[in-house]
């Protein structure tokens, strides 16, 4: 009798420490989303999402502003991604190369005093869609389990118009939160 409640309870306890390392090994599963700001040459500036659910992941960039009154009306927005393969990934570092291109549209409209009216006589207005596209390398570096943060550079290429077009040095930044 004693033998198979000993047996039971051996039996009982490699059970309930099977159970325990499953739900361990389902808490360790690599967290795949993150949010978070960033801002860079080719990825766009603003509210950052990203997403790697292996090697291959990307990185979207959003940023929207208004401001209107009387005198001045604003509108800008940036809009970015990033496809980013991983080359190298270790505990605290993870190596990549990437792709990223921006799309930036900035409209500007302002009216100004003359010195000897209080109505507007002078308008400037301003409407510039740019598109910024870029390739390099760069390094995720793990801060903690939930916060990450990236830097990158690279080559970029610039249009703005047809007289204002340029290939130069770029930079990537970012710090997200992993879920």
């Amino acid at each position: 009798m004693k033998k198979s409640i000993i047996i039971l309870v051996l039996s009982f306890l490699a059970y309930s420490n099977s159970i325990a390392q499953n739900v361990d090994s389902t808490q360790a599963l690599p967290k795949k989303h993150y949010v978070g700001i960033g801002a860079g040459f080719s990825s766009g500036l603003g509210f950052s999402y990203k997403y790697k659910p292996n090697k291959w992941g990307f990185q979207l960039n959003f940023f929207p502003a208004n401001e209107k009154s009387y005198y001045v009306h604003n509108d800008f927005l940036s809009v970015g991604f990033m496809i980013n393969r991983y080359l190298s990934e270790s505990k605290y570092t993870d190596l990549f190369i990437y792709f990223g291109n921006h799309f930036l549209y900035d409209f500007k409209k302002e009216k100004y005093l003359n010195q000897n009216s209080s109505t507007p006589t002078s308008l400037i207005t301003k409407n510039q869609k740019s598109v910024f596209t870029g390739i390099g390398a760069g390094i995720d570096g793990k801060i903690s389990k939930s916060l990450s943060i990236t830097l990158a550079g690279g080559f970029g290429y610039y249009f703005i118009s047809k007289e204002e077009r340029a290939i130069n040095l770029i930079g990537e930044f970012a710090f997200h939160y992993k879920f």
